[in-house]
């Protein structure tokens, strides 16, 4: 029994720790810094794993650390072919979090609005919401159900009599 809580308590923490990422996966817009300047470098570059690769392009805003437009963030083949080095811009990134771009505009030009970048990404961690509810009701369905037959056993057996059989 003390195995099936142990396993339902991981299954809520597990749970808590998806639904934490789903909430906090857009960075609210007043935490961007704005970055404002000329392109030093814009390269697409490819991250690869075991299972799968995906590139992104990493723009370099004067001597400021590289900010990053990924491949599931919208418009993102118009963009790489938008913005080239010298090109004057400004981008709302979260600096010393993941460096995204959340916003960019060219040119007094709006290339990408903040809230087309959060509805990408919140679409992107809505499995993240989905599996996180999962593992929690499992958890605390299986501690429940535990706890209950804990309970209804040592219930049913009063004080002072062996639940052990008789026959043997």
């Amino acid at each position: 029994m003390l195995r099936w809580v142990l396993g339902g308590v991981v299954s809520v923490i597990v749970g808590g720790y998806l639904l934490s990422r789903y909430f906090t996966g857009v960075p609210p817009l007043d935490q961007l810094a704005t970055v404002t300047g000329d392109v030093a470098s814009a390269d697409v570059e490819i991250r690869r794993s075991r299972r799968s690769q995906s590139q992104f392009l990493s723009v370099r805003i004067d001597n400021n650390a590289a900010a990053f437009y990924l491949e599931r963030f919208p418009d993102y083949e118009r963009i790489v072919a938008t913005i080239r080095p010298g090109d004057r811009v400004t981008a709302l990134v979260d600096v010393g979090r993941n460096n995204y771009i959340w916003q960019l505009d060219k040119g007094g030009e709006r290339l990408v609005s903040y809230d087309q970048v959060a509805e990408a990404q919140r679409s992107n961690d809505r499995m993240n919401a989905l599996f996180g509810i999962l593992f929690v009701v499992v958890g605390v369905g299986t501690i429940g159900v535990m706890l209950w037959q804990w309970k209804t056993a040592s219930s049913a057996a009063p004080s002072g009599e062996s639940t052990a059989d008789p026959a043997t």
